[in-house]
């Protein structure tokens, strides 16, 4: 209906391990927009947090006019793998909502389509991105991406706008196709991506299929 989605908030003393995928979809925490209304915030926070094909995400639906919500993942070490996936989309009318991941030590992302990303697949904006940690890995094709692609609902190039990406760092280490990037394919503008680190930035070799 019209109305707004409820806050999910997941909060753990010790560790979140997202594991694996049921029948028809994988594991997941998450807040969609299916009709007119808003999605609702997705709150997730641990010292210790894996994906491992694992999903969080807020997402606006092709048949929504809604905005979607923000999705906000705090902790101490803040792995990706496998697949695993931080992410705000719309697919419809709506905005999709703001993703931002911190993490007190380290964020690793690795393996082809593991991914912090906001896309924009209907006639709305991407999100921005923001992702802030002392050490930041990338490696073997793990990516933070924006991206405005085409509609689902037609096929048409997305005229919404890929979203900003913000990476704020001491460390940043990208290697094996690794990368950070933002992209548009329709008449929509990329996004701006910046990347900030107090100490290094580091990239090395390329992805097996590059």
């Amino acid at each position: 209906g019209a109305g707004r989605g409820g806050r999910v908030t997941v909060a753990a003393r010790e560790a979140i391990l997202m594991v694996g995928r049921g029948p028809t979809r994988p594991t997941r925490i998450s807040s969609d927009a299916l009709r007119g209304g808003d999605a609702g915030r997705v709150v997730v926070s641990a010292p210790t947090l894996r994906l491992d094909d694992g999903r969080i995400q807020a997402i606006v639906n092709e048949t929504s006019s809604g905005l979607g919500g923000e999705v906000e993942v705090r902790g101490d070490t803040i792995t990706l793998t496998r697949v695993a996936r931080i992410s705000a989309s719309t697919f419809g009318e709506g905005q999709g909502g703001r993703v931002t991941v911190a993490a007190r030590e380290a964020i690793l992302i690795t393996g082809v389509d593991s991914v912090i990303a906001s896309t924009a697949n209907g006639r709305g904006d991407a999100g921005r991105v923001v992702v802030s940690a002392p050490t930041l890995r990338l490696e073997a094709r793990g990516s933070i991406t924006t991206a405005a692609g085409r509609q689902t609902a037609t096929g048409a190039p997305s005229p919404g706008k890929a979203g900003d990406i913000e990476v704020q760092a001491g460390t940043v280490m990208l290697s094996g196709g690794g990368h950070i990037s933002s992209s548009t394919e329709g008449d929509g503008g990329g996004g701006d991506v910046t990347v900030r680190a107090s100490e290094a930035i580091v990239i090395a070799g390329q992805s097996p299929t590059a």
